[in-house]
């Protein structure tokens, strides 16, 4: 049995369904929730979003279960792995969002050469991208400070993105966001729908790093979707991955 199905078997049963309520649930046939569970099928991005879905819980458990870790250690892997974002390919999550999936499959021949930002922002000018960037770090900074508990690991993790846009001349402003709320510019945005949703997901995965996105976060998060105009169905759609509702 692989790792994956012990966590879908895990998620299902936290769930309080049986196999064949999630069947039913999800129209599949019969059996075919014993043949993911015990590996006998593999299980398909599209499937494991809408277990992730039915189940109640964030894709990442899905696929990489409940660590055990120090939240101090989780944490600086998560933030490790957000930053690779700007560095190599490193699509994970995002690339299940239609939108984002949509503009990178024009530029296939480059998902193993670019990075995923310089792929976002491949329609920009240089200038632009850099005011994208820009852009980019006051929201996080904003979001570093919304629940004022800013951590060394965060302030290392902004400061290796300042490094990396060039922006060490706007440093002292990107840090005075972590206590003064940044709304981002819609025009840095260039009316595209994918780099909204890149700054989204960014800003949830951030947020989710330390274990938990907070009410502020959240709330600071929904501020930023609302400024740059995202669709609020795609932004509830985002959120589910990071936030399970109380129904």
């Amino acid at each position: 049995m692989s790792i994956i199905s012990e966590n879908l078997k895990r998620a299902r049963l936290k769930s309080g369904l049986t196999q064949r309520e999630v069947e039913k649930a999800l129209e599949l046939r019969d059996l075919a929730m014993k043949d993911y569970e015990t590996g006998r099928l593999k299980l398909p991005v599209e499937m494991a979003v809408k277990f992730a879905e039915l189940f109640r819980v964030g894709l990442d458990e899905l696929i990489n279960g409940e660590r055990e870790e120090r939240k101090d250690e989780a944490q600086k892997q998560k933030l490790r792995d957000l930053n690779s974002l700007f560095i190599r390919n490193d699509t994970e999550l995002m690339y299940l969002d239609p939108v984002i999936r949509s503009f990178l499959e024009e530029f296939q021949d480059k998902l193993l050469e670019e990075s995923f930002f310089n792929i976002m922002t491949i329609n920009f000018t240089e200038k632009e991208r850099k005011d994208f960037g820009r852009e980019i770090l006051l929201c996080l900074g904003s979001l570093v400070g919304a629940d004022h508990k800013i951590t060394d690991d965060e302030l290392h993790f902004v400061q290796e993105l300042i490094l990396k846009f060039g922006l060490e001349d706007k440093a002292g402003t990107i840090k005075k966001s972590f206590v003064l709320k940044h709304k981002p510019s819609l025009p840095s945005f260039k009316q595209q729908p994918s780099a909204k949703h890149f700054l989204i997901w960014l800003l949830f995965l951030l947020a989710r790093s330390d274990g938990k996105v907070g009410p502020e976060e959240e709330k600071y998060i929904e501020e930023c979707a609302e400024a740059i105009k995202v669709n609020r169905t795609h932004f509830i759609w985002i959120k589910k991955f990071f936030i399970r509702e109380i129904q």
